[in-house]
């Protein structure tokens, strides 16, 4: 079976580059900005596209919680008119119009990712993906204690008890079930250490040939990569990081998709360690541009660091619409600071709390940074006394607002020869310090 994917490379000027791509009957254009949904009253915004002032590209979900968001959608698009038409034809069209792409999360058999309280108890994301993916019960035994300490044990014992194939299948049919267009394959994070560069090989092919025989959606080549493989203390590093680009070398053309996931981009605060992320990204990127383009590649959960990859090879990057990249981590929630406001995504300074914001806003004389149709109402009266429902609605609007209008200036770029204009919107605002991530010399002879 299998859902057929095109890829068709319109234009290409250094790292940056043009692509239609269809997905059986969707389309998707790069380079892309892609809002990853984590709530249903994130999935309510998109759906009813109130304040986002263009159509979202794709959408993105993580495995545990996909499930509950689109619920109350769903189920109101399945009930109908006397006239037989669905009571919720938003949920409709964007269903039938919209790439989308499924999280896998695996990186929770390795961190302990808090997620939420029930009760007294404290859940992990790793219990909510035992919850959501019907995994058999010998199976879930086995992944209930995967954790950092007994990580090399767990995928041992689903390899030596012949589970692989059932902990993918379990995965991929999930997926398929949520409508996801793309499968990523579940693949269990890369460390380094041996197995995980094994499970890397067997996960990926297995989950493709799985998806070929009675799955209707496309495979694709999942990389989810931890930090440590770009750490220059890590002497293994880079023979690592070798390896990676020799199976992705063998093997890419026989995808249309390359979907990479660094975990985490907090630990890339260093010029060394970026320039390592920087390079690596560039190798994949001189692959594509031998096989002239012929697949896509797509960050997940990037944040700013993925729109400044859009000039470093990356096609598309998905984001947190709602701003929290990374934070379940440390268990924080959406912010330390006024959490009932969250976070705001600054034009030129990244993702900022709100007490920050309003800092800000009263510097410029009670101007927002920016003119969406999300931030207009704002100008003048932003306080703490704000509705934090309906600022919370404005914020994320806004998030997709700026970041199209972001990508739409490096398409401008790129159609006019010049993508640069990403490089220095970056240099000129606080996120310069990720300048690393974008190489300014594209030496293919570079590290490996």
């Amino acid at each position: 079976m299998g859902l057929l994917a095109t890829v068709n490379p319109i234009a290409r000027v250094k790292g940056a580059s043009l692509k239609e791509i269809s997905i059986g009957r969707k389309q998707l254009k790069t380079p892309a900005y892609i809002p990853k949904i984590q709530k249903q009253f994130d999935f309510d915004l998109v759906c009813d596209g109130e304040m986002i002032e263009s159509k979202l590209k794709a959408l993105s979900f993580d495995i545990h919680t996909v499930a509950e968001v689109i619920r109350k959608r769903k189920e109101s698009a399945e009930q109908f008119t006397v006239e037989m038409q669905s009571i919720d034809e938003d949920y409709d069209d964007l269903i039938k119009e919209t790439p989308i792409i499924i999280d896998p999360n695996t990186e929770a058999f390795y961190y302990q990712i808090p997620w939420k309280n029930k009760g007294q108890e404290k859940l992990h994301v790793k219990d909510g993906i035992l919850e959501s993916v019907p995994f058999p019960p010998s199976l879930k035994a086995i992944l209930r204690d995967a954790d950092k300490e007994h990580y090399t044990q767990t995928w041992a014992k689903v390899i030596n008890q012949d589970q692989m194939v059932s902990y993918i299948s379990s995965y991929v049919s999930f997926e398929a079930e949520k409508k996801a267009d793309i499968i990523v394959p579940p693949v269990p994070l890369i460390t380094g250490q041996e197995i995980t560069l094994d499970l890397m090989k067997i996960v990926n092919e297995k989950t493709a040939r799985i998806i070929s025989e009675r799955i209707m959606a496309s495979s694709s080549m999942y990389l989810p990569l931890s930090y440590q493989v770009f750490s220059p203390s890590n002497e293994k590093g880079a023979k690592t990081r070798e390896r990676i680009l020799e199976y992705v070398r063998a093997n890419i053309m026989g995808y249309r998709f390359l979907f990479i996931k660094i975990l985490w981009y907090s630990s890339f605060r260093t010029r060394l360690a970026q320039e390592e992320l920087g390079d690596f990204m560039m190798q994949i990127d001189f692959i594509k541009e031998d096989l002239k383009d012929s697949f896509a590649l797509m960050l997940l959960d990037a944040g700013s660091e993925g729109y400044c990859m859009l000039a470093n090879g990356v096609d598309c990057f998905s984001e947190p619409i709602n701003g929290n990249i990374g934070v379940n981590l440390s268990g924080r929630d959406e912010e330390s600071e006024t959490p009932i406001h969250g976070r705001y995504l600054h034009p030129t300074q990244g993702w900022v709390g709100f007490s920050k914001l309003r800092d800000l806003v009263a510097k410029a004389d009670g101007i927002l940074p920016c003119s969406c149709e999300a931030c207009d109402v704002y100008h003048g009266r932003l306080d703490e006394t704000v509705p934090s429902i309906q600022w919370n609605k404005s914020r994320r609007a806004h998030a997709a607002n700026l970041r199209t209008r972001q990508v739409d200036a490096l398409v401008r770029g790129i159609k006019e020869g010049n993508p640069d204009d990403i490089v220095l919107r970056i240099d000129s605002g606080e996120d310069r310090n990720l300048i690393n991530l974008v190489p300014r010399n594209r030496n293919r002879n570079n590290l490996y």
